[in-house]
């Protein structure tokens, strides 16, 4: 059942990946004390190697805020080819998550190279602003957005798409009207094989004309086609 402008997207609840934890017991015998105590920095740091190597996939960054910092998954450590995803798109001009772009991303490879890195492909296609399913592409302007790039070990690459691109008015819930976008650049950052995202910019060509500046795409799998639903919170990149 195809849902309404107005209700469409549902709020979503961002899926995190879950850190596994591990709570070592430590024997202790009847009236023996430990002389010497734990370091707390030597432990939370063979704390934090065992739980970068019990969470896959993915390579791991350490981002330490001062209160003892956390795990985040930036970079996938396996190739893949996978197929049903989605990406929504929210822009500078128009950051609400209601006016996001929706594409139907049919299939994503990724090859590692040895050293981390390695080749990524894609290709977006439109949807209708009221897509509740990726198989509801919009109709006219550009009907396929190639998107071939090397990542770094980092896992990031930068896409420069070559050429105009139309999205038409049907895909177009800012405006409702057709839009023309030249120097379309993704930053691309591949989390896993089921989370990745980018950071999108352009030049809107056409009437009114702008400049896109860096905002969040979030590709997401999509089962069956049926678009998961989310929320203003899961537009960020990493």
């Amino acid at each position: 059942m195809q849902m309404s402008k107005g209700t469409f997207p549902p709020a979503r609840r961002a899926r995190r990946a879950a850190s596994g934890l591990v709570l070592g017991a430590v024997g202790l015998s009847i009236g023996a004390v430990c002389a010497s105590c734990v370091d707390p920095k030597t432990d939370y740091d063979d704390y934090v190697s065992r739980a970068a190597a019990a969470t896959v996939p993915g390579n791991y960054a350490l981002v330490d805020g001062g209160d003892g910092g956390g795990i985040v998954t930036y970079a996938a450590d396996a190739s893949f080819t996978d197929m049903s995803y989605f990406a929504a798109c929210i822009t500078s001009t128009a950051p609400s998550y209601k006016d996001a772009l929706l594409f139907a991303v049919p299939q994503v490879k990724f090859t590692l190279a040895s050293g981390g890195g390695g080749a990524f492909s894609a290709t977006i296609e439109p949807l209708k602003d009221t897509a509740t399913n990726t198989s509801e592409l919009a109709t006219g302007g550009t009907t396929s957005i190639p998107l071939n790039g090397t990542l770094d070990a980092s896992g990031k690459a930068t896409i420069m798409v070559p050429g105009s691109v139309n999205i038409p008015a049907n895909a177009n819930p800012i405006t409702n009207a057709d839009a023309t976008l030249g120097n379309l650049t993704l930053q691309v950052i591949v989390q896993s094989s089921t989370e990745m995202c980018a950071n999108i910019s352009a030049q809107i060509t056409s009437s009114p004309q702008a400049t896109l500046t860096p905002s969040p795409c979030i590709f997401r799998a999509a089962p069956g086609g049926v678009i998961p639903s989310f929320q203003q919170s899961d537009f960020h990149c990493p």
